[in-house]
């Protein structure tokens, strides 16, 4: 009897241990599920593979006729909108989005993006989707949103999906929208989305789902995420998973970075639009002072990087497709600003035009 009651005992302990390593290990795959986005330690350095209108360089057969070079140094490659913008091609940047599941567009077509995600994940460098979720636009009219199929199930939007405040609702023969008010800026040029509506955040994680596994993504770019609550972002990325994720909100102010990453609940990283922006402060006046940012009695990088609690969350920056065609665009020395950034804290993104005029010295950095 008492060598019976030692082996239940002893069969206890082993259960109770089997328990205790089952429930960290749960745990643990949580953590890395709702983190992995935004990674703890990273040494990544990432490339914006297009500018505004690179229809030629960014093409995929183009870029995937570079992926060996590009992986060389590149551990992750932002392309440009893959999304059918339902628009004669060579023409968009498919920033108005019509249809999620048909990735033809104006950098080629789906089957050639899938063969280069593939190719340059197979030389291990990922790819990172831009996606724009902010707003949509019609086939036909402004608000004619396509039906569309993904795994069996068919997502039919309709006038809720848009905010009852959109452009669309003063304009005469345009049917009138009937979602909540937007929650976010404006976007004048489509159609703004309601992402309180259930069924539209079901078809968007379907479309990241999708992002992800049939094309072959590992992260993305959220497009304008001013426009929207950075809950959607933390709720999209845990809906879809992914290896990593970065917003762009455009603004230069610290504390406005912060609080949006504290809205995505730190499961994205965002672009540090304050780093840039010192970049530029320091191009304008010549003044080495405007790159640093003081920090507990002594200077660091200027820009969300500067704070070692928030560095993990900034992808750094010197001009993007946006910034490079308007008075945003950085004026400086090019090869400098690039050294500061890839000797900085945070994740940095190379910019292509950047890339194409010094390679040879960015490599070598």
């Amino acid at each position: 009897k008492p060598k019976h009651t030692y082996i239940v005992f002893f069969n206890l302990k082993i259960m109770k241990k089997t328990f205790i390593l089952l429930s960290v290990l749960f745990l643990l795959s949580q953590f890395n599920f709702t983190e992995a986005q935004a990674p703890a330690q990273s040494t990544d350095v990432m490339m914006q593979a297009f500018f505004w209108d690179s229809y030629a360089d960014s093409k995929w057969t183009t870029l995937n006729a570079q992926a060996s070079e590009l992986a060389q140094s590149f551990s992750m490659i932002w392309l440009p909108p893959s999304n059918d913008a339902n628009s004669p091609y060579s023409n968009t940047m498919g920033y108005i989005p019509v249809y999620w599941f048909r990735q033809n567009s104006s950098f080629g077509s789906q089957a050639e993006l899938k063969t280069l995600v593939a190719n340059l994940k197979a030389q291990g460098t990922r790819t990172i989707a831009d996606v724009v979720i902010n707003h949509r636009g019609g086939v036909s009219n402004w608000t004619d949103f396509p039906t569309e199929t993904y795994n069996g199930v068919t997502y039919t939007p309709n006038l809720y999906w848009i905010c009852s405040n959109d452009e669309v609702a003063s304009q005469a023969g345009q049917a009138k929208p009937l979602g909540g008010l937007d929650e976010g800026d404006n976007f004048s040029g489509a159609r703004d989305l309601d992402h309180r509506n259930l069924d539209l955040q079901a078809e968007i994680k379907a479309y990241m789902q999708f992002l992800k596994n049939d094309i072959g993504f590992d992260g993305w770019r959220y497009d304008m995420t001013k426009g929207f609550p950075g809950t959607y972002t933390s709720m999209y990325n845990d809906a879809a998973g992914a290896y990593f994720s970065v917003g762009e909100y455009w603004d230069g102010s610290y504390d406005a970075l912060y609080a949006w990453l504290q809205k995505a609940s730190f499961k994205s990283t965002t672009f540090d639009f304050s780093f840039k922006y010192a970049l530029n402060n320091w191009a304008s006046t010549g003044n080495l002072t405007n790159l640093v940012w003081a920090y507990n009695g002594g200077n660091q990088p200027a820009g969300l990087i500067h704070n070692p609690g928030t560095k993990r969350y900034a992808a750094t920056f010197i001009d993007n497709h946006d910034t490079y065609r308007d008075a945003n665009k950085f004026s400086g020395d090019v090869l400098m600003a690039n050294a500061f950034m890839l000797s900085s804290p945070g994740i940095p993104c190379v910019f292509l035009p950047h890339w194409t005029q010094y390679k040879s010295q960015i490599q070598a950095m």
